[in-house]
């Protein structure tokens, strides 16, 4: 997983082949579910750690930790947190921005009624060095709180567990304070972010 499933800044994603069949050289890909992925990996390290003691997997758990906390803090919100993230002058591969003509909108939304149509997926950062991708969902969600509570009970020490209660208190807080909805960037529930 280290060899081939990790890109900078310690975001897990799906390894693609460069060549069908040939191992040696291949990419990280951003992916809808670099937060999900982040977190069911801090969630191994801080078993690990807490089996092991070995401090390699509390540097891998404190890794992944302050990746996830990067998608909170690359939106500019208090609560709402980012699908994936790329540095400025990379190219999203999966799911780029789009224009839809009224017909594909109609079409879209006929056959998927819960589809946000939505054209500019990829943000910019306000400081410009990242581009992040919205409509989050809910396993995003289910990811980061497996994580973080995963590394809080077993893997942080007292001052990472003031971080993680802190941006768990926004994420969940967000939630709840806008209905149990995960309100995107343009005050609409994200497709899949409904609890209400």
């Amino acid at each position: 997983l280290r060899a081939r499933h990790i890109r900078p800044p310690g975001f897990v994603g799906p390894a693609v082949l460069k060549r069908e069949g040939d191992l040696s050289d291949s990419f990280v890909e951003d992916d809808d579910n670099d937060g999900e992925h982040t977190g069911n990996y801090l969630a191994s390290q801080s078993f690990r750690y807490a089996v092991t003691h070995d401090p390699t997997a509390l540097k891998n758990a404190r890794e992944a930790c302050n990746a996830l906390t990067l998608l909170q803090e690359v939106t500019g919100t208090t609560h709402f947190i980012a699908r994936a993230m790329l540095p400025k002058g990379t190219d999203p591969l999966h799911e780029v921005d789009r224009k839809f003509t009224e017909e594909e909108a109609a079409d879209t939304r006929a056959a998927e009624p819960r589809e946000k149509i939505i054209e500019k997926r990829w943000i910019p950062s306000a400081d410009g060095k990242w581009l992040w991708k919205r409509d989050t969902s809910s396993d995003e969600v289910d990811g980061h709180l497996f994580g973080y509570s995963t590394y809080f009970d077993l893997a942080a020490d007292q001052a990472e567990k003031a971080k993680v209660a802190k941006y768990v208190n926004r994420l969940v807080g967000g939630i709840v304070a806008n209905g149990f909805v995960l309100k995107d960037i343009d005050g609409k529930a994200t497709k899949w972010g409904v609890w209400s």
